[in-house]
Formats: C-alpha cells, sequence, structure tokens
C-alpha cells in the first residue's frame, strides 16, 4: 500500500514540476513582445535616456530582468542595444548633417564633448 501511494506522490509531483518549468508559448510571446517593447522605447528616448534602469521602470521589470530576458533569446545586452542606437545616430549626424560636433553631443544628451569622444 505505501508502495502504491509513493509511486502517486510521484506521479503527482513530476506532472505538478513539468507543468510549471516547462514554459508556454504564451510565456515565450509575451518575452518576446517585452523585447519588441525595450527597442521601441530605446528608439523613442535614446536622446534623453542612456541607462538601463530607465527603461526597466517603464516597463515594470529591474533591470537584471531585462538583462536576463535578452541573454535567454541571445540578443545584446539591453546597455548595448542602447549604445550601439547612439552610435548609429552619431554616425548618421556626422555623415549627413553639416552640424557641429558639440551640437552633436548635446543632441544626443552627453554634457561634455571629450565624454562623448571617448563613448563614440
Amino acid at each position: 500500500m505505501l508502495l502504491v501511494l509513493l509511486k502517486r506522490l510521484i506521479i503527482y509531483i513530476t506532472s505538478l514540476a513539468k507543468s510549471e518549468y516547462i514554459p508556454s508559448a504564451k510565456n515565450q510571446e509575451e518575452r518576446f513582445h517585452l523585447i519588441r517593447k525595450f527597442n521601441l522605447l530605446v528608439e523613442a528616448n535614446f536622446k534623453i535616456e542612456h541607462s538601463v534602469s530607465f527603461y526597466a521602470d517603464r516597463l515594470y521589470k529591474s533591470p537584471k530582468t531585462l538583462s536576463n530576458l535578452f541573454a535567454i533569446y541571445n540578443q545584446s545586452t539591453p546597455s548595448q542595444i542602447i549604445q550601439k542606437r547612439i552610435i548609429l545616430e552619431a554616425k548618421r549626424l556626422l555623415l549627413y548633417t553639416d552640424r557641429t560636433i558639440k551640437h552633436i553631443t548635446f543632441e544626443l544628451g552627453f554634457e561634455d564633448v571629450s565624454y562623448f569622444s571617448n563613448f563614440f
């Protein structure tokens, strides 16, 4: 009798564990949607905000949660995505406008030209 109860317990615990730890398609879609939201926020705010914590607050997540999420999908880290977008915009402004470096520096949210130069 004890052996039968033990087998039932093991089967029950195994089924509970599988239902808890196997990600559903809906859960994966929500995660991917969160990455899209992050990218849209970066696109809208990269000139003003350069910190991951700003974007994490807007998405109601912690910066660590965002980093883990991007790691799951083998993406660049959130800070790398922000930096890449800033660099892309800086290149665009340098190549296709007549603006000075100083003007571009302030337009991209940097306060010091030397800091922007080191960043770039």
